[in-house]
Order: C-alpha cells, then structure tokens, then sequence
C-alpha cells in the first residue's frame, strides 16, 4: 500500500493586535471622566512632564483615600508598557507613601 501523507501544517495563528496609544487606549477616559493609576513609592514627575511608562499600569475610577474607605476605585483600562502620557496634573500622595496620578483620555499621547 502507498504510505499516507503527512498530515497538514498547522495554521500559523494571526499576530495579535497592539492597543491603540493616544485615547484610543483607553476610551473609558474623556474630559469629564478622570481616572488615577498608581505609579509607586516615587513620583513620576510634575504637572506638564511627559513620560513613557516603564511598566503596564491599571487606570482606576479612584485614589485610594479616606472618601473611599482606602479601598481602589473601579477599573477603567490598562496602559501598557511603552505608553506615553502626559502629567497634565499635579500626582497624589496618599498615607502611606504611595503617589496616584490622575489622566484623562487627552493626557494618553501617540506612540
């Protein structure tokens, strides 16, 4: 008997898209919505800098604080390593030594 053929290769799988930089990163976020992400035991910089994360972040609803019984606020998006945004605000210090920035969809810039 003739021998069998090889089976078919597998398909090779579609790359998977990259999000979008600028506000399509995050559409949860617009001028009349804020969000804050946590940026650690440092600040990352002052009102006006630009910078490029180093690290992805999770953009939340709400700063941990007194007003919210020190719980996190509900998630918006995510911001990937890479992202480049905008400080367009003063960032939080909250108790314990951890700072807060707040973003809106205008401060997430393009890549």
């Amino acid at each position: 008997p003739p021998p069998e053929a090889a089976p078919p290769p597998a398909p090779t799988p579609a790359p998977r898209p990259r999000r979008a930089g600028g506000p399509a990163a995050c559409p949860a976020l617009g001028p009349d919505v804020p969000g804050f992400w946590y940026a650690g035991r440092a600040s990352p910089g002052d009102a006006g800098s630009e910078i490029v994360l180093a690290s992805g972040v999770n953009v939340r609803d709400a700063y941990p604080s007194k007003a919210t019984g020190w719980e996190l606020g509900g998630f918006l998006c995510s911001l990937r390593e890479g992202a480049r945004v905008r400080i367009a605000a003063d960032p939080v210090l909250v108790p314990g030594g951890a700072w807060w920035v707040p973003i809106r969809g205008e401060d997430l810039l393009a890549p």
